[in-house]
C-alpha cells in the first residue's frame, strides 16, 4: 500500500548556502524491497527512496 510523502522540514545551511527537505516515507514498504545482507544496502534504499518520490 502506497503512502503519501510528509515534508516534516525545510531548512537551510547559512554556512554553506544549501537548503534542505527533511521528508518522510513510508519505511517498511521501502526496506521490504532492499535486502538486509547487500553490500551497497545504504545506495539501494537511497535510489528506493528517489524511485519512490518520482512515481508519485
Amino acid at each position: 500500500m502506497r503512502e503519501d510523502i510528509r515534508i516534516k522540514k525545510i531548512a537551510f545551511n547559512l554556512k554553506t548556502c544549501e537548503k534542505f527537505i527533511e521528508i518522510e516515507v513510508p519505511g517498511d514498504e521501502i526496506l521490504q524491497s532492499v535486502a538486509a545482507e547487500s553490500p551497497d544496502f545504504e545506495k539501494q534504499v537511497k535510489q528506493k527512496v528517489i524511485d519512490y518520490i518520482r512515481a508519485l
